[in-house]
């Protein structure tokens, strides 16, 4: 981990020397807890640009850990902020400057603008936000249905990303997560290969049309204040695919609360989620593709989970969301997938 005094001082020669940027001060350096793709540091700094204009910022930086969850690509996330900042009711942060040299802050990093607002589900629980919540809730969908309704082609994503078709993109979902489970394989997974097994022998309908699959769409990945959701986060996961998948996701029983079980976001049922969703996108979910992307998502949970605990068993990292809440979220997807496949209730 690198010093605070590490980075400001860096991070002030990259702009001046990299970017071009005039007295600069970088004035603050803040490692944010939290996150587990890419190492985020909150910075405060300023410059004159290159027309005499004093810019102040606040800004976040993603650098590329030495190892992560999950295989990321720096370039996918920025283009993600890029291509939906400029898109009504998708707030997202500013994207500012990638860099691949590795070489300025000993790692390759990307900047973009610092929102204010909470990102943890538990601040929900707080008295300024009894009657904001249910509203938090409805436009968490809201804002989904708006990014499955976007033209990903229009954007320039479709020259970026690989394009699957709207009936294979399940299947390109499948194998990629499975691959990712049999590279990071700790033993015999039984109710993992049955859940596997039950996908590729009951494929979903077809997509309904080729969109943006933000990856991680859920609860605590997004920033809010009392008036609202104020900036959509971490889209590390993005890809081109059916745009049902980041529904499950956003269902799964991981981001439950336990005081609210059954209700989506805390707040919601599940047909009312999918209302608000079906009006923002244009799209309809039919039964079917649900119930696969909802087995799905306990499958490319599991990926997560035991590539954290296979990090563990061989020595490479000793950090608890790698040994103990590992070991406890495999566990508890495997009851998840029994239940979504009838074996338990």
């Amino acid at each position: 981990m690198k010093q605070s005094s590490t980075i400001q001082e860096r991070l002030r020669d990259y702009l001046t020397g990299n970017l071009g940027f005039k007295d600069v001060v970088v004035s603050h350096a803040e490692l944010i807890f939290g996150g587990f793709s890419r190492e985020t540091w909150r910075i405060d700094a300023e410059w004159l640009t290159a027309d005499g204009v004093r810019t102040e910022k606040s800004m976040i930086l993603r650098l590329d850990p030495p190892f992560s969850l999950l295989e990321s690509n720096r370039h996918v996330e920025y283009a993600m902020y890029k291509a939906f900042w400029p898109v009504p009711g998708v707030p997202v942060p500013e994207p500012l400057f990638i860099e691949d040299d590795p070489e300025p802050l000993g790692m390759a990093f990307f900047a973009m603008s610092r929102l204010d607002g909470a990102a943890w589900p538990g601040e929900l629980r707080q008295p300024m936000y009894k009657e904001a919540w249910s509203k938090i809730a409805c436009q968490m969908f809201q804002i989904l249905g708006l990014i499955a309704a976007q033209d990903c082609r229009d954007m320039g994503l479709a020259d970026l990303l690989p394009v699957p078709s709207v009936d294979n993109a399940w299947a390109v979902e499948l194998d990629k997560w499975e691959k990712v489970i049999n590279d990071n394989d700790i033993g015999p997974l039984p109710v993992l290969r049955a859940a596997i097994r039950k996908l590729r022998r009951e494929p979903p309908p077809p997509a309904p049309k080729l969109s943006v699959v933000h990856g991680d769409y859920r609860i605590g990945n997004y920033l809010y204040i009392p008036e609202g959701i104020v900036g959509v986060l971490d889209w590390e996961m993005a890809h081109l695919g059916d745009p049902i998948e980041d529904l499950g996701w956003a269902f799964a029983k991981n981001w439950h609360f336990a005081k609210a079980p059954g209700k989506i976001a805390g707040k919601l049922t599940a047909g009312e989620a999918i209302r608000i969703w079906e009006d923002a996108s244009g799209l309809k979910v039919h039964p079917d593709a649900m119930r696969w992307w909802t087995l799905f998502t306990n499958v490319k949970a599991y990926a997560l989970w035991v590539t954290a605990a296979n990090k563990a068993a061989t020595g490479f990292t000793r950090q608890l969301i790698n040994t103990d809440a590992a070991w406890q979220n495999m566990y508890d997807q495997e009851l998840w997938m029994l239940e979504d496949m009838g074996g338990v209730s």
